[in-house]
């Protein structure tokens, strides 16, 4: 018999990260670029969920797709290592949830995140052996390499 599966997203399903990325994002604009703006909870909300390459043009419209570019990856280098010193906290009942349904489902995660943001979710909340696997915009670029290599 197949078992059935469930796919869940990360941010607002399994934990809400918005504050330590806010803080970790303006932190590494402060630290590492001469720009002034603070990006707000209010304004996180707003991009999460979105690929990061609309996030970086809704964060800094007025400069050129490869500027946008080198920004977000200053912001999401430093929210990694942050991350690791200030984990976001699980929703409540995840853990009794996930525990519970994988006795019967196959569990994974799709998510519009950076590459490495999942793993480093389920590593930092010790929740990795509910899940099958998961899925991000990254794993589609890698996918895509493959296919061309084989010529499929």
């Amino acid at each position: 018999k197949m078992k059935k599966g469930i796919l869940f997203d990360l941010d607002g399903t399994l934990w809400d990260s918005s504050r330590e990325c806010t803080e970790a994002w303006n932190a590494a604009l402060r630290a590492q670029t001469d720009r002034t703006e603070q990006f707000t909870l209010d304004d996180m909300h707003r991009f999460m969920g979105k690929p990061m390459d609309v996030i970086a043009a809704m964060m800094f419209p007025e400069e050129s797709p490869a500027e946008q570019m080198r920004l977000m990856q200053i912001c999401i280098d430093n929210e990694h290592t942050y991350l690791y010193a200030h984990p976001a906290a699980l929703m409540p009942q995840s853990r009794a949830v996930l525990t519970a349904l994988a006795k019967e489902y196959a569990l994974g995660i799709v998510s519009n995140c950076q590459a490495g943001y999942a793993e480093q979710m389920m590593e930092l909340n010790g929740i990795t052996q509910f899940f099958e696997g998961h899925f991000c915009p990254a794993d589609t670029v890698i996918l895509e390499k493959l296919r061309q290599a084989v010529g499929v």
